[in-house]
């Protein structure tokens, strides 16, 4: 067991350019007061094994209004809400996170637009009898499909819930970098229990000031175990006048198609108001973007410049490992580990015509857990190279830096300034 747990504590140090925190004492905490004042919230928390991961769809209405999925429980005290998912105006899924009994599902839509879930803003009533059930000897599967529900947007009820709910992305998330949202608290949140992290954050995007038509949006992605914090010294010295910063948040831990899927939804799909678009990613960042650019409908977008840094494009032998030996599963490990589905397919398609790709990589091997000389600390220079990434950037630029310290880099940035100028300029 004590190699295991070495084998977990390696597998993060190795993946991660961050600093991770897990929270022992809560944990203690929760099994210690889940039985004086039990809660269904609590049991989630001290027996995550025990719950299911419970999917459906949200169909019908008006598809541009977000909306809330809330599964309720009477099962300690009336009305408690169990588990909630927002539903994005460009989604139709929802998945909700739950022990075993039985639940009504509401859901909830913006109807006024004000950002803000109203007790009479209800769209889906439950039917009597139409509960929904888990029985873990029925639903030995970690996944269980849920119930697909039709809303009435036309007809709302009301309905008092304990809680007030603000949905994340009802507006444009406006922040600093200093902001607690990406405390390393919630950062390892996202490692270790990625729907949590979820229910946590208030959006996806986060922008450094109000959003403006005029200038081109820069999407900037993290790598694993960090937060939008990791880019605060890279874009110190960008061009405010003419490029506007925005940060892709989302949880490290979890499955990284279906964050690529999310990234997709947001930025390819029309809703980021803008026509020409630049993402910058760092580390597994890099693996997101390439995936979700595998789902790019090319009318929303006429061009896009994707620079990605110091990316392990061919994978993991750690996260191979960590899949095999370590005590504690985390999804992203699987798409991580050399040779993976997820990693297969990344260049198996080309990129969208109206892409243009720069691949950056970082060579100089730091001290600690690392892959020796041929490796940037962290990342091998071979997974950072493999011959399709190559064979589909148009440059690929090599740094004397290591994995963190790629984005510190003044050399990298004066690179970096010169492809996003060219970009801008071609694009005016």
């Amino acid at each position: 067991m004590f190699v295991r747990i070495f084998v977990s504590i390696t597998i993060i140090s190795m993946l991660s350019g961050c600093s991770v925190v897990w929270k022992t004492k809560d944990t203690i905490a929760v099994k210690t007061t889940g039985w004086i004042n039990p809660s269904v919230q609590d049991l989630s928390k001290i027996a995550p094994d025990k719950c299911r991961v419970v999917s459906g769809k949200v169909d019908g209405g008006n598809e541009k209004l977000y909306r809330l999925v809330i599964a309720v429980s009477d099962r300690y005290k009336k009305g408690e809400i169990a588990d909630c998912q927002l539903v994005y105006p460009t989604s139709s899924k929802y998945a909700v996170f739950l022990p075993e009994g039985s639940y009504h599902i509401y859901v909830f839509a913006d109807i006024d637009h004000d950002g803000k879930f109203s007790s009479t803003e209800m769209v889906v009533v439950p039917e009597k009898g139409h509960e929904l059930n888990i029985d873990l000897k029925e639903c030995p599967d970690k996944s269980v499909r849920g119930i697909n529900l039709k809303i009435d947007t036309e007809h709302p009820h009301k309905y008092e819930f304990p809680e007030k709910f603000i949905p994340p992305e009802a507006s444009r998330q406006v922040v600093s970098l200093d902001d607690p949202v990406f405390s390393s608290m919630t950062v390892s949140l996202g490692l270790a229990k990625p729907l949590s992290f979820y229910r946590r954050i208030p959006s996806y995007v986060y922008w450094l000031e109000p959003f403006d038509k005029d200038k081109i949006p820069v999407v900037f992605v993290h790598g694993y175990g960090c937060s939008p914090r990791k880019w605060k010294e890279f874009i110190k010295d960008l061009d405010r006048t003419r490029y506007q910063p925005c940060f892709f948040y989302y949880a490290t831990g979890a499955d990284l198609d279906y964050t690529a899927g999310i990234f997709a939804k947001l930025f390819f799909s029309g809703d980021i108001g803008t026509k020409n678009l630049i993402i910058t990613a760092h580390s597994m960042g890099g693996l997101v973007v390439r995936s979700a650019l595998n789902r790019v409908h090319s009318k929303y977008l006429d061009y896009i410049l994707f620079i990605s840094l110091a990316s392990p494009y061919g994978g993991s032998k750690g996260a191979r490992l960590g899949v095999k030996q370590s005590p504690v599963l985390i999804d992203s490990w699987r798409d991580l580990a050399a040779g993976s589905k997820f990693l297969n397919s990344l260049f198996a398609e080309p990129l969208p015509g109206n892409t243009t790709f720069h691949l950056m990589f970082s060579y100089r091997s730091g001290p600690g857990i690392g892959f020796g000389a041929n490796s940037d600390g962290a990342v091998t220079i071979a997974s950072q190279l493999p011959i399709a990434a190559q064979c589909q950037a148009e440059h690929v630029f090599g740094f004397d830096a290591n994995h963190g310290g790629i984005l510190t880099s003044k050399e990298v940035f004066e690179v970096y300034e010169k492809l996003i100028d060219e970009f801008a300029d071609k694009t005016d």
